[in-house]
C-alpha cells in the first residue's frame, strides 16, 4: 500500500496584500499559505461556477466600455460577446481538467438564469459615459469610469482592482460585481473589500467615495457608505496581516482554522490533514479518504482511513482512474446510495504515487 503524504505549504511571503488575500487569511491562514505556494497550484482549478462568474463579469465590463453601433443591435452584440466569453471559459476548463469531459455550458448550474438576467439588464443599461477625474490627488489619471483598473497604495502595500469606479448622479461610486444568482445582503467580507477599495480610490484619485456598491446579475444594488473610521480600521487590519502572515511563514507555523463553513469550498481539502482530522461525515460536500481495496470496471471499493469518511464505494467518472492498494482523497462526489459516491466530471482526485 502507498499512503498519502501531507506536505506543509511553504508560501511566498507577502510584500503587498489584496482584499481577497486578507479575506483568505481571516478565514484560514493555512489556506492563504496553500495559495501562495506554487507546488499546490494544481488544486486551484476553476469549476463551472467560477467560469460562469468570470464570463458574466467580463461581459458586464465590456458592456460598460463599449457602445456598439446600430448594426448589430445591442442585444445581438451582447449575445455574440457572451458566446465568445463562454467559449473562452470552456477552453480554459479543458486546460485545467485534461482528460475530463467538459459539460455543455447550457447544462451548467445557474447558466440559464445568469445569462437571461444579465443580457436583459445590459441591453437596457447602455454604456457608462466618461467623466473627468476630480481635482486633487487624481491629477493625470484617465477619466472615469475606471473599469478593472489596478490601484496600489505603495505606503501600505495594499493593492486591489475594483470592478468599477464611476460618477453617477453626482456621486462617486465604487462598484463590485457579483455574478452569482444567490447574492443577498452585502456580507462582512464584501464590505471589508469595498472599504479597502475606498482607501485605494482616495489614494489614487484624491476623493473619498460617496457610495460602496455590490451589484448582482439582475442589476440589484446593495449600497453602503464608507466612514473614514471603518476605512482606517480595514487598512490597519490589512497592514498588520502582512506582518502576521510573514511571521507565520518564517516560524513555519501556519495556523489552520478548519470548520464546516471555512472548508466547504476550500480547494485544498485534498492536501490538508487538518480538514480530515475534524471533518464530520454529514458535512457537505461528499468527500472520501481511504484505501482502494478492489476495482470492478468503473467502481472502486474503498476502506475509509478517516473517521469523517464512511464512503466505501466510488463510481469513477470518464478520464479518472485509481490504483488498487493506494490511498486516495476524492472531493465533491455526488451521493449514489448508502456509503456510495459518484465522481462528477470536476471531482478532484488525489492518489498516492506508487
Amino acid at each position: 500500500m502507498t499512503a498519502l503524504d501531507w506536505p506543509e505549504p511553504t508560501p511566498v511571503p507577502l510584500d503587498r496584500i489584496s482584499p481577497s488575500s486578507l479575506n483568505a487569511f481571516d478565514e484560514c491562514p493555512k489556506r492563504l499559505g496553500f495559495r501562495r505556494d506554487p507546488q499546490f497550484r494544481q488544486w486551484s482549478r476553476r469549476a463551472t461556477r467560477t467560469a460562469l462568474g468570470i464570463a458574466a463579469h467580463a461581459l458586464t465590463e465590456e458592456a460598460a466600455r463599449e457602445l456598439p453601433s446600430e448594426e448589430p443591435t445591442r442585444r445581438e452584440w451582447l449575445e455574440l460577446c457572451w458566446d465568445r466569453l463562454i467559449g473562452e471559459q470552456v477552453a480554459q476548463l479543458r486546460v485545467d481538467w485534461p482528460g475530463r469531459q467538459i459539460p455543455d455550458p447550457a447544462t451548467w448550474r445557474g447558466y440559464v438564469a445568469t445569462r437571461t438576467r444579465l443580457l436583459r439588464r445590459l441591453e437596457k443599461a447602455g454604456g457608462i459615459p466618461s467623466a473627468p477625474a476630480p481635482r486633487g490627488g487624481g491629477a493625470g489619471h484617465p477619466p472615469l469610469p475606471w473599469v478593472e483598473r489596478t490601484l496600489l497604495d505603495a505606503s501600505t502595500g495594499i493593492v486591489g482592482t475594483p470592478d468599477r469606479v464611476e460618477f453617477r448622479e453626482g456621486m462617486l461610486r465604487v462598484v463590485d460585481l457579483k455574478a452569482g444568482v444567490h447574492q443577498l445582503e452585502m456580507t462582512i467580507s464584501q464590505r471589508r473589500q469595498l472599504l479597502l477599495y475606498a482607501h485605494l480610490v482616495f489614494v489614487n484619485l484624491g476623493q473619498e467615495p460617496d457610495l460602496l456598491v455590490i451589484q448582482d446579475a439582475r442589476g440589484k444594488e446593495y449600497l453602503t457608505d464608507s466612514p473614514s473610521s471603518e476605512v482606517a480600521a480595514s487598512v490597519d487590519q490589512a497592514t498588520s496581516t502582512i506582518g502576521e502572515f510573514n511571521s507565520m511563514v518564517l516560524d513555519q507555523r501556519l495556523l489552520a482554522r478548519p470548520g464546516a463553513e471555512q472548508c466547504t469550498y476550500c480547494e485544498f481539502r485534498a492536501v490538508c490533514p487538518d480538514y480530515w482530522r475534524i471533518r464530520q461525515d454529514d458535512w457537505h460536500p461528499l468527500d472520501a479518504l481511504g484505501v482502494v481495496t478492489d476495482i470492478d470496471h468503473d467502481v472502486a471499493t474503498i476502506k475509509p482511513t478517516s473517521q469523517g469518511s464512511s464512503t466505501t464505494r466510488m463510481i469513477l467518472c470518464h478520464g479518472a482512474s485509481v490504483t488498487q492498494g493506494d490511498e486516495i482523497a476524492a472531493l465533491d462526489l455526488e451521493p449514489a446510495g448508502p456509503a456510495s459516491g459518484r465522481m462528477r466530471w470536476d471531482s478532484r482526485l488525489r492518489m498516492a504515487s506508487a
